[in-house]
């Protein structure tokens, strides 16, 4: 369709409508869908003509026309309107669903007109366009539910259905789609020679396409896949009902069955009859007895019935009631359908079709030859419950038709007889009328989206809204009344003719061309080129012919050259169309793109750029670009990832911290609540830095004058410095200095993605906070020093050195805590101890260590034991020294008060004697060497005895030194001289 054939057809009532535009809502104008998403005021439409009608016959099938009352229409319905009656019959009240999904920007405006946001919009139609869900049934059928009530045709049409299974495609040959009374629901089922074939078994997995399939206004439910399903049926099949029609028992299950018996009442157990297994039921049959159909209710017990898988219902029981049919059928009632058709409805299903007679007058009528398998009478499929009969009738020869010259209704005589019902009860003659009436009205296109082409013989089909006279064209050539362009050119039309439907219906005009590729055709039907089969000629009406390539897809590249920066590279060396500009059919992690993002073509038509907004992601992380297949090419190529099954584009990209980290608060840090000074600042960041502040990139001050800034620590989002002790009433000010003052010019602190602080950001510290971390580090050198704290003394030192200060730095102080004799004086880190000499028993002394650093602090005990320093005393009569009882032998005895050693030397009497060092050491005087010597132990109370032999026959002195265990040394030497020796 070409610019001035949109013009010339544009009708008065469209242009009169549009310059009255009020400000109703939706305003009046075109809303351009497709790739374009643009909304056309009058005005806005004029100004930009040329653009504008590009735009829309590229687009007609998504464009909208709004008048100035807000009604709705599609464009090419409003654009075959001639008059303004004609245009206020096509439109109705704006719903959502006349417009599409995307906003639409406002030409010669500002914004954009969302519909979904629009209160004004009438609600749609009950249902959504959608396809709502896919399930396997059973083994034998695939449901596909619909949101919407779907057009007969299209739901039955199997090729608009692909199923894949176990990874594979399955394409049986015998796959057949049923639409149910809901209208909504599909079964797709495998039938082979009017068998219902097994699809599943346990175990497989598979997803369902469905593309093609529109709703009753001939809408196109968008293409849809599966989610992928696994198919697994371990459930037996169950009983749903019995029910007696006519002469059959049926019993109905759950799902498709084999095998199986029947048994009635108390009869014999028989396999069925037959099984019907197809369309969402389910049932078997059986011959019923005269017995079995007596008025009353009657047991059905069925056994073993398995479904596809095998699993098996061994036993169950339901139950029907016949009733006695005593009533003769009757008709209900004569309706006419068309201008050659009536319907006869009677009361109750028929055992065979009846017998009709149709007079007009006196003529009888013959019933037509083609219909209903030749005679003239066809069971109405529609209705349910079989009691319907559509009637066709005919010309009786040419002098004597159905109507006669002039005629446009009929009055007929109808007559019904031999109406019989399955009890063989036989109604009365019927004899009614029923006039019919010859159709008025012009065939006109339906819908667009019913339109089709075949590619392989350069065939478009354009379907009409009614039955057409294939004989008939008003010059002999049915192509000459047909003008057929694409992309602004017309094409010759080789030939032209009527086809029928796939119902046997010659609604269809197939139109040949030199040659049909992937594009769309605009088809014009100049008035009188199709008449209908009452003579009635089309007005001149157009519709378009889309082609669709399905290879045909763009995949594009991205890339990202610099931080939040989306290339988007088109591929197929074809530019893009506005849609690759329009952010809307982009989305980040399934949501629209934030505010302040931009878009647009770089370098060339073929490279989009996306640029996220600055100080907006806070950390680094991956996103899924999403592209929607409304993207598309001047060719009108979509944007996907595959085109079998359809799928979007999606990738990950990088997202980039480009939030700048904020200075939020400061805090003095003390480790005491009750502290009213400081020396330690606590700064709170918005996120965790990488690099902590230098002391130039901070100012602090107190009371207006500066303080040095020095220890600076960062952890995370906080960072910590020392000041002066200040006091805490007066409070610290914070200021993040701009990079301009400060001393290297530029700013250190920046956060982990090396964003920089942000600058000026000024704070003041008034509060106090615990300083944990330093309160948790005191204790912990508190216990470290604790550990580390020993106390070593022998006993009997005067002095013990003891630690002040832990190597962490704690301070520790001494006292001693248990001293009951007075032995021990601490001073600082040094204990004096006194032991007495008076008394033979040890002291123990206590000491107390006090740890303290900060606020921590603990302490530590140690016990020590100060050994007595009186020496030992010898027992009465003690020692002894006398000679032997053999010769050369002396023998020496001691005892004393308390355990200890006595030493012994033996020298020459007369000699000088030596000193009690010299005893302990057993030597002589001076050192010279003793002619005997030795030591004895003692235990208090007990003598002790040694023997020293070999000695030479003379006198002899022994002297004697006595030790107890606590290492008390007597200081004076005890003698026993004169000793002879044999």
């Amino acid at each position: 369709m070409n610019k001035k054939l949109v013009l010339s057809v544009l009708s008065t009532a469209v242009v009169a409508s549009m310059a009255a535009s009020a400000m109703a809502k939706p305003n009046a104008g075109f809303y351009v869908g497709g790739n374009v998403d643009k909304y056309y005021s009058i005005d806005a439409f004029l100004n930009h003509l040329d653009t504008a009608l590009d735009e829309i016959i590229d687009n007609l099938d998504s464009t909208t026309f709004v008048d100035e009352n807000g009604k709705a229409a599609p464009f090419l319905s409003a654009l075959n309107a001639q008059t303004e009656e004609e245009l206020n019959a096509v439109t109705e009240p704006a719903r959502l669903d006349h417009f599409e999904n995307n906003p639409y920007a406002i030409v010669d405006g500002t914004g954009v007109y969302n519909p979904e946001e629009d209160e004004d919009l009438l609600a749609p139609e009950p249902g959504e366009l959608k396809v709502e869900s896919v399930s396997a049934i059973n083994a034998n059928e695939i449901k596909v539910v619909f949101g919407k009530e779907v057009f007969k045709e299209s739901a039955e049409t199997e090729s608009n259905y692909s199923i894949t299974l176990n990874g594979a495609p399955f394409n049986p040959a015998g796959l057949t789609a049923t639409l149910l009374d809901d209208k909504k629901t599909v079964i797709l089922s495998n039938v082979n020679a009017g068998v219902q074939q097994q699809i599943f078994s346990n175990g497989d997995s598979f997803r369902v396409t469905v593309d093609g399939v529109m709703d009753k206004d001939y809408n196109k439910f968008p293409k849809f896949t599966s989610e992928l399903a696994a198919y697994n049926d371990v459930t037996a099949p169950t009983v749903v009902k019995s029910e007696l029609r006519g002469s059959t028992i049926r019993v109905y299950f759950s799902e498709p069955v084999t095998g199986g018996t029947i048994k009635v009442d108390n009869g014999t157990a028989v396999a069925p009859a037959s099984y019907v297994n197809g369309g969402g039921v389910y049932y078997v049959t059986l011959n019923a007895t005269a017995a079995q159909q007596a008025a009353g209710t009657h047991t059905v017990t069925v056994y073993n019935f398995q479904d596809a898988e095998g699993n098996t219902l061994p036993v169950a029981t339901t139950t029907y009631t016949a009733a006695a049919d005593t009533t003769a059928p009757s008709v209900q009632s004569i309706t006419a359908e068309s201008a050659y058709t009536f319907k006869v409805k009677v009361s109750e299903p028929l055992a065979a079709e009846p017998t009709i007679e149709v007079k007009k007058g006196n003529l009888v009528l013959p019933l037509d030859n083609t219909f209903g398998g030749g005679n003239g009478i066809a069971l109405d499929t529609t209705d349910t419950t079989n009691t319907t009969y559509i009637v066709k009738v005919a010309d009786a020869n040419a002098s004597n038709p159905v109507y006669g010259t002039g005629e446009t209704s009929v009055n007929l005589s109808v007559k019904v007889s031999d109406l019989k019902d399955n009890a063989n009860l036989v109604g009365a003659v019927f004899n009614g009328t029923v006039t019919l009436s010859k159709d008025a009205t012009a065939p006109t296109v339906v819908n667009a989206n019913l339109n089709t082409a075949d590619t392989a013989n350069n065939y478009l089909y354009v379907r009409f809204n009614e039955d057409l006279d294939a004989s008939y064209s008003t010059d002999g050539a049915l192509d000459s009344k047909i003008v057929v362009t694409k992309n602004g050119v017309q094409l010759p039309v080789t030939a032209a003719s009527v086809q029928n439907d796939a119902n046997g219906d010659p609604t269809l005009v197939r139109v040949t061309l030199g040659s049909v590729t992937p594009g769309t055709y605009n088809v014009k039907f100049l008035a009188g080129a199709v008449t209908d089969v009452d003579a009635n000629a089309n007005a001149e009406v157009s519709t378009t012919v889309t082609v669709a390539d399905p290879t045909a897809l763009v995949t594009p590249s991205v890339s990202q050259p610099a931080a939040n920066v989306i290339q988007i590279t088109f591929g197929g060396g074809v530019d893009m169309t506005d849609s690759a500009t329009n952010l809307a059919n982009y989305t980040l992690d399934g949501q629209a793109f934030p505010a302040g993002t931009t878009i647009g073509f770089y370098n060339n038509k073929q490279t989009v750029r996306i640029t996220l907004p600055s100080n907006l992601y806070s950390q680094n992380t991956v996103a899924q670009l999403k592209i929607s297949k409304n993207v598309k090419n001047e060719n009108n190529v979509p944007v996907l990832a595959s085109a079998s099954p359809e799928t979007e584009y999606t990738t990950q990209i990088n997202i980039t911290d480009n939030v700048k980290p904020v200075l939020e608060s400061a805090k003095f840090l003390v480790t005491s609540n009750s502290a009213t000074t400081s020396n330690k600042v606590k700064l709170t960041f918005s996120e965790d830095l990488g690099t902590a502040p230098a002391a130039d990139d901070l100012k602090v001050t107190v009371n207006g004058n500066e303080v040095a800034v020095s220890n600076i620590a960062l952890n995370g989002d906080v960072v910590t410095f020392n000041i002066p002790t200040t006091v805490i009433s007066q409070g610290a000010q914070v200021k993040v200095l701009p990079a301009s003052e400060q001393t290297d010019g530029s700013m250190d602190a920046e956060d982990l993605a090396g964003n920089d602080l942000t600058e000026g950001t000024i704070v003041t510290a008034t509060e106090k906070e615990l300083d944990t971390d330093a309160i948790a580090s005191d204790a912990a050198a508190v216990a470290a020093d604790k550990a580390a704290l020993a106390v070593n003394y022998n006993g009997t030192d005067a002095t013990i050195n003891l630690t002040t200060t832990g190597t962490n730095g704690s301070t520790i102080t001494w006292a001693d805590t248990t001293d009951a004799a007075n032995v021990a004086t601490v001073t600082g880190g040094t204990v004096a101890i006194t032991r007495s000499a008076a008394d033979d028993t040890d002291d123990t002394v206590v000491l107390t260590a006090t740890i303290t650093k900060g606020t921590a602090s603990d302490t530590a005990t140690f016990t020590i034991t100060v050994k007595e320093a009186k020496a030992a005393v010898f027992a009465s009569g003690e020692p002894t020294a006398v000679t032997g009882a053999s010769t050369g032998d002396l023998d020496v005895t001691a005892d004393l008060d308390e355990n200890g050693t006595v030493y012994y030397v033996v020298v020459p009497a007369g000699d000088a004697a030596p000193t009690a060092a010299e005893v302990v050491a057993g030597t002589a005087s001076g050192g010279a060497t003793a002619v005997a010597s030795g030591q004895l132990s003692v235990t208090a109370g007990t003598q002790a005895t040694a023997t020293e032999s070999g000695i030479t026959a003379g006198s002899y002195d022994v002297y004697f030194v006595a030790e107890d265990a606590n290492g008390n040394v007597q200081n004076t030497v005890t003698s026993v001289t004169g000793v002879a020796v044999n």
